[in-house]
């Protein structure tokens, strides 16, 4: 072993001197809380690191705060940001370098600075705005129809939160009785799960989505420092394309968080959520009711057109039958005229006829005739018209004009 060599004591021990001679002035650190945990006696440990591209860690270093340090410096934080103390936030933070012989080298918060970590969030934020604006995705949502009648509703929450409760209790004693179908999903609501928590549970409702109308994710009561957490991409993206429309309900009316901005329907709370459900079944009620009565009337009014159309049409009728009528006796009068004058034109025709006839018939009567000069010959009560009917001898019968004489035939 040479001469030179030191224990790993000392060597510490030296570093320690170094790390106090050298770096004894506090820095402004900006890093993000890769690990956060708090010990019984209220000491805060953390594991601070940088990332690179594709978020590959290029830096890492364990830091603390004391207890008492603490105590001050987490309320301050969070009353300045809203946003709790946790895994994945951005930090700019006051330290000093300290190194201990046998726990290594650690950094000691004093401070913090608030307005970095809003500004980091607020910059995120914007980004994941921007990003999905770019996408095509930021209106989608909003585009869908909702359904007038809402019934079949899927949500998304917590099991155990009031919020839930308080939303299944206003949608079952609605005052007017509206029917509602309610299934849970569960997801965390807060802290660093909430993206794939909420995530999962759309991806469930996507595998049913026929059986509802409308997505409602509500969050009820809580830190308003917990909502960053719903400020991701992969949430947002999930939530505008999702093919039902949403209800979203998961901060307070001051906040504004990314699936507040882009889904169809924004409302301040649980309660909120469900009175505006309740409320648009009853609109829709309202249209049925007036548009029932605006069937009505126009019934009534219809059977009253009709029937004014039908009296009107039977007053026409009759003033056209009557004039029909008048008309048919006047052409039957007329008629009868002129038949009466032809019946008796032909009567008077027919009379001429049979008296000029009559005339011609009595001409030919055989007395008429003998008057002129003839004679019937008549043989054995027969008439002779014939000459080869008489033999010399025979006893004949001459009738005249003015008589009959008995010849005999030579």
């Amino acid at each position: 072993m040479s001469d030179t060599s030191i224990s790993l004591l000392e060597l510490n021990l030296r570093i320690k001197d170094f790390v106090r001679n050298v770096l004894s002035t506090p820095v402004w650190v900006h890093a993000e809380i890769n690990e956060l945990h708090e010990n019984a006696n209220g000491i805060c440990y953390l594991e601070l690191v940088e990332k690179g591209t594709d978020d590959f860690i290029v830096a890492k270093q364990k830091a603390m705060i004391w207890a008492s340090t603490y105590r001050m410096l987490k309320p301050f934080f969070e009353s300045a940001t809203q946003i709790t103390l946790h895994e994945g936030i951005k930090i700019s933070v006051l330290c000093r370098v300290e190194f201990h012989e046998l726990y290594g080298m650690s950094l000691v918060i004093t401070d913090i600075d608030p307005t970095y970590t809003l500004g980091d969030v607020a910059l995120r934020k914007q980004m994941v705005i921007e990003r999905l604006m770019a996408d095509g995705v930021w209106e989608m949502n909003k585009e869908l129809v909702l359904s007038d009648t809402p019934q079949r509703i899927a949500v998304i929450s917590s099991a155990t939160a009031a919020g839930y409760g308080d939303f299944v209790n206003q949608l079952k004693n609605n005052k007017y009785g509206y029917d509602f179908s309610v299934r849970l999903f569960p997801a965390v609501m807060q802290g660093n799960l909430v993206e794939t928590s909420v995530v999962a549970a759309f991806d469930a409702v996507y595998d049913s989505a026929d059986l509802f109308d409308v997505v409602v994710l509500i969050r009820g009561g809580g830190a308003t420092s917990d909502l960053a957490s719903f400020d991701s991409y992969k949430l947002g993206s999930h939530l505008a394309q999702f093919p039902l429309p949403v209800i979203c309900g998961i901060g307070h009316q001051r906040d504004n968080t990314i699936p507040d901005m882009i889904a169809h329907t924004r409302v301040n709370t649980p309660t909120a959520a469900a009175d505006f459900l309740i409320e648009r079944l009853h609109l829709f009620e309202l249209d049925i009711d007036a548009l029932s009565g605006q069937i009505f009337e126009r019934s009534v009014n219809m059977r009253n057109e009709e029937q004014m159309s039908l009296l009107n049409a039977a007053n026409t009728l009759s003033r056209m039958t009557q004039h029909h009528l008048l008309a048919q006796q006047s052409f039957l009068a007329e008629s009868f005229t002129k038949l009466d004058f032809l019946a008796r034109m032909k009567l008077n025709e027919e009379a001429h006829f049979l008296n000029q006839t009559t005339k011609i018939l009595d001409a030919f009567l055989p007395e008429n005739v003998l008057k002129k000069g003839y004679a019937l010959i008549t043989k054995n009560g027969k008439y002779v018209t014939n000459s080869s009917a008489l033999q010399s001898a025979d006893e004949v019968t001459i009738v005249l004009g003015d008589g009959s004489r008995q010849a005999i035939v030579k």
